[in-house]
Order: structure tokens, then C-alpha cells, then sequence
């Protein structure tokens, strides 16, 4: 019985320590441009902000603002940056939003539908112009 276990348990490190199982993904074909920048709400930093960019193919980056405002866009777990081209961004403060309920979000959000359920804020991510400031206002 003992050497049932200890295989069960070595096979899966086996796996981790080849690299088998998971597969890197390669990046380079995405063209990621490091991202960051600064939201404020009424002239103050919006501190625990979810910030979306997301493309005309739906896909997209999000980062999360410090407590200064400040925002570094990832890919995904494992990457930083957002994908070159036009993007609608989406900020919102409310924890129901990340499920993309939208009811539950509209109830808990502290922000303007304008800046994202209904979101009229866009962007051009490039090399050129990686830094995007927002500057929103609750009226």
C-alpha cells in the first residue's frame, strides 16, 4: 500500500519537473505593450479599482489601482501588458462586477455607468502611447 501512495504522489511531480502538462504560452505573437496609468474619482486617487481594457474581439487586459490610483494592466497571470489597438475600458469598484453580473454590480458600483456597464471611454494602446490617465467625475 505504501508504494501505491508514494508513486500517486511522484508521477504528478514528475510531470511538473519536465514540464509536462503545462504548456507555455508564447507571447510574442500578441504584441504586448506595457500599459499603466493613473484613475481618479472627483480629483482624489480611486484606490481598489478594476480596470478592463478590452478589444473589438473581446479579449483584453485588467489590473487592479493601488491605493494612489495607480494601475499596471496584465495580460494574464502570468504576463503584463494589454494588446495593441482600440480599446473600450471599463472601471468599476464594485467586487460583484468581476463576475460580470450586472445586476448585482449596478446595486454595490460606486462609479458612473459611463465609465463601465455603459462605458464611453476609449483608448489607442500602443508602443507610443502605453500611459492612460483617467480622470472621472460622479456627475
Amino acid at each position: 500500500m505504501k508504494r501505491v501512495s508514494t508513486l500517486a504522489l511522484a508521477i504528478p511531480l514528475l510531470l511538473i519537473a519536465c514540464g509536462c502538462g503545462e504548456e507555455a504560452m508564447d507571447y510574442s505573437s500578441l504584441n504586448l505593450v506595457p500599459v499603466t496609468g493613473k484613475v481618479t474619482l472627483d480629483g482624489f486617487p480611486l484606490a481598489n479599482a478594476r480596470v478592463r481594457f478590452v478589444g473589438e474581439d473581446g479579449s483584453g487586459s485588467e489590473g487592479t489601482t493601488d491605493s494612489a490610483g495607480r494601475y499596471v494592466l496584465r495580460y494574464d497571470s502570468n504576463q503584463l501588458g494589454g494588446k495593441p489597438g482600440r480599446m473600450k475600458v471599463k472601471i468599476t469598484t464594485s467586487i460583484e462586477a468581476a463576475t460580470d453580473d450586472p445586476d448585482a454590480a449596478s446595486k454595490n458600483e460606486k462609479i458612473a455607468a459611463r465609465y463601465n456597464s455603459a462605458t464611453e471611454l476609449e483608448v489607442e494602446v500602443s508602443s507610443d502611447q502605453s500611459a492612460h490617465n483617467f480622470a472621472l467625475t460622479t456627475h
